[in-house]
């Protein structure tokens, strides 16, 4: 789903560009440039709206309705934020070739972030090289008031249409098998303190009365400028994620 997504999004529609198509739930309220970065032949628009702003009941709703009409193999159901791809960069075809008995692949990402030495994000390069620095512990469960543990970010988001999601998109119902073969990847959320202040900012903004109740997205609740910069300046020197360097 899409809201005033013009920073991130050129990275997404580069990252996926393979892909037979990229199905965008558009929120109608955007009031970017986002719908032009769309204007792609893989790209198919779906207009909708939601009230009050975030509402993951309201967005889980959104996602299963199109899952329930298409008749692709598989699906991707992603944030603009996050960077998925089969371990170890096998070749995505081959990887689902193998998957013949199974309707979930769980994809592992990343926290990855603007490491000291890393120069400015380039839209017109493949974004996963550009940022293979952050935090190793996949499945670390500490949490902060502005921060979600990372073991959050190990995803059932690969699917065969059929499944649905819970709000959140991070468990699936329905009956399902999992795979014992694995996607890995990058959470953007924080790889650079430009798109962080300005996608989280906004977030904070748009957060629901019915997200507040029921504390999802959290993270984004209270979440300011001085935060974002400072979490962005502790992870400077973070470790190279060898499992990020397989992307060319």
């Amino acid at each position: 789903m899409a809201y005033n997504e013009e920073l991130i999004m050129p990275y997404f529609l580069k990252h996926y560009e393979n892909l037979d198509e990229i199905r965008v739930l558009f929120e109608t309220d955007t009031n970017d440039s986002t719908r032009e970065l769309l204007d792609k032949p893989n790209v198919k628009i779906v207009d909708c709206h939601i009230e009050n702003g975030l509402n993951d009941i309201e967005k889980a709703k959104l996602i299963n309705r199109e899952l329930s009409q298409m008749d692709s193999d598989w699906v991707y159901v992603l944030d603009t934020d996050e960077f998925v791809f089969p371990f170890g960069n096998e070749d995505t075809k081959s990887f689902f070739k193998r998957q013949k008995d199974y309707t979930v692949v769980i994809a592992a990402m990343y926290q990855v972030y603007r490491h000291k030495t890393d120069l400015d994000l380039n839209p017109l390069l493949p974004p996963i090289p550009q940022r293979v620095h952050g935090d190793p512990d996949l499945y670390s469960t500490v949490q902060e008031m502005n921060r979600d543990c990372n073991w959050h970010y190990v995803k059932p988001c690969i699917v065969r249409p059929g499944v649905s999601f819970l709000p959140g998109n991070h468990e699936t119902i329905g009956e399902y098998i999992i795979s014992p073969d694995t996607f890995t990847g990058a959470h953007w959320q924080m790889a650079d303190p430009a798109i962080a202040l300005h996608r989280r900012l906004q977030r904070r903004a748009r957060i629901s009365p019915e997200n507040r109740k029921r504390l999802m997205g959290f993270q984004h609740f209270n979440v300011t400028a001085e935060y974002i910069l400072e979490e962005c300046k502790r992870h400077e020197n973070d470790p190279i994620i060898e499992d990020l360097c397989c992307v060319i």
